[in-house]
């Protein structure tokens, strides 16, 4: 049976790149008979809106039903967030076009890149069945409702670097050029002096531990990896390690060029 895509598309990916290639994707869908809704992203957090709806509102039971998200990282963490916010018994599927200007999770997993839609397209029609992919979740002091992540997690300069690179008036300019990757640099270097050092608590049934000066805390990537699809069709979910690093500024800032770590450690999620 032929899947039923619902794409959630961010007609913004790319500095608006992304509108162009998903034009033509949805051209190629509908001429291959492929049942096709499409939901357009038009304000933010609208991803994770939509999804949330139709996790909530579909039949919770098997079916040919795939949501596709169509987008950068922060539109595949918006819809994976939505669709787990429904809390179904039966998950729907979720399958992943890149089309963003870091795309982050994409180079991690093998994924093609949104100049290869085509060959990227045949990879997700090929997929016949649903397969796992590790996620984690983490919550806030104070909230009572998870967050969930597939590609990273970070508090402190990561997180304030990435917080600049989306808020810079450069990153438009720069992404027209297929320079992304520069805005992520410069915001970098940027939050190496602006973000300030944080008192910091690790604690797991196995492992608790302070931190007076950290930088930053990390997870690593590859740890989520330990299986890397072509299209992340599955997010059935199971529990994982992964590990944390805490960078005290002072050993972070002359060690930039070095990427200094102090004894990463393996935490069960």
């Amino acid at each position: 049976m032929k899947p039923h895509f619902y794409a959630i598309v961010n007609q913004h990916a790319g500095n608006y790149r992304g509108r162009q290639i998903w034009h033509k994707i949805q051209d190629h869908l509908i001429g291959s008979d492929i049942r096709l809704s499409v939901l357009i992203s038009t304000y933010a957090g609208a991803p994770r809106d939509f999804a949330y709806d139709l996790a909530a509102n579909l039949p919770d039971k098997p079916s040919n039903i795939v949501i596709l998200a169509f987008g950068g990282d922060g539109t595949l963490h918006e819809v994976l967030n939505g669709l787990l916010d429904a809390d179904r018994k039966y998950p729907l599927p979720l399958a992943y076009l890149p089309a963003g200007s870091g795309n982050d999770f994409a180079r991690g997993a093998k994924m093609r890149p949104a100049g290869r839609w085509q060959a990227g397209l045949e990879d997700l029609l090929q997929v016949n069945k649903s397969s796992q992919v590790n996620i984690a979740a983490y919550q806030l002091h104070g909230e009572t409702h998870k967050h969930y992540f597939m590609n990273s997690f970070g508090i402190g300069f990561d997180g304030t670097a990435v917080q600049e690179a989306n808020r810079s008036k450069h990153k438009k300019f720069f992404n027209h050029l297929g320079l992304g990757a520069i805005t992520y640099l410069v915001a970098a270097l940027i939050s190496v002096f602006t973000t300030r050092s944080f008192p910091a608590q690790i604690q797991t049934d196995h492992f608790n531990k302070k931190f007076s000066n950290a930088f930053f805390i990390d997870r690593d990537q590859s740890a989520l990896f330990r299986w890397r699809p072509k299209n992340c069709p599955g997010c059935q979910y199971h529990r994982a390690e992964f590990k944390a690093s805490s960078v005290p500024k002072k050993k972070f800032v002359p060690g930039v060029c070095k990427s200094s770590h102090s004894h990463p450690r393996k935490l069960p999620l």
